[in-house]
């Protein structure tokens, strides 16, 4: 619950369902060599099946997220997993976290190992957390689609003037604990055009 429910964005009767388990049932996935999308799919669909209309959720620990019953019974519909199956909707089965702190806000993704995909923290006291989100989607979406690597190091340009660079996650960073992801995490820093790789390079 700590690293799920407490800090997802569900208000409301979502987050009162989430949080008012009486009792709770730990599923796991012995598919072997099964995609991680296909893992994802027969959790949620066994977990609707399994909980009925005294579902109260689903949480994913591994990547900081939760979905409350209405939804989960909506990815499990034809029509949403034919669409999962066409493109993965990192917003579903991995996090987006925002940790707030006396000098601003930091954003981190959790869980996009699992899709073979680095996490992406970025410090934003001036960003918008809507922005944030989508450019840590489409570079999810860039990286699992395209099967492209990223690495510290790497120039991007999002719009005509704005430009970004990853990095490592500074070791002394006192975040750290909370920021590094389970595997690989990169850190997004908004950079001028001159700082921008050459073409032909990232």
């Amino acid at each position: 619950m700590e690293k799920t429910v407490k800090v997802s964005n569900w208000t409301g009767e979502s987050r009162e369902q989430l949080e008012s388990h009486a009792a709770h049932l730990v599923l796991t996935h012995g598919g072997g060599a099964a995609p991680i999308l296909e893992k994802y799919i027969a959790l949620y669909k066994l977990a609707a099946v399994l909980g009925g209309d005294h579902l109260r959720g689903v949480l994913i620990e591994d990547a900081w997220t939760c979905a409350p019953p209405a939804l989960v019974r909506e990815f499990t519909s034809a029509e949403m997993l034919k669409a999962f199956r066409e493109s993965t909707p990192p917003i579903l089965f991995t996090g987006f976290v925002k940790f707030h702190t006396d000098d601003g806000t930091w954003f981190a993704t959790k869980g996009q190992h699992m899709f073979n995909a680095p996490d992406l923290v970025m410090f934003g006291p001036d960003e918008q957390p809507s922005e944030v989100l989508e450019l840590f989607m489409n570079i999810f979406l860039y990286v699992t689609g395209s099967k492209a690597r990223i690495a510290a190091g790497h120039t991007l340009q999002i719009a005509e003037e704005a430009y970004l660079k990853f990095s490592e996650l500074a070791a002394d960073n006192p975040w750290r604990e909370w920021l590094q992801g389970a595997e690989e995490t990169l850190e997004l820093k908004r950079i001028t055009k001159e700082e921008i790789n050459p073409a032909g390079s990232r």
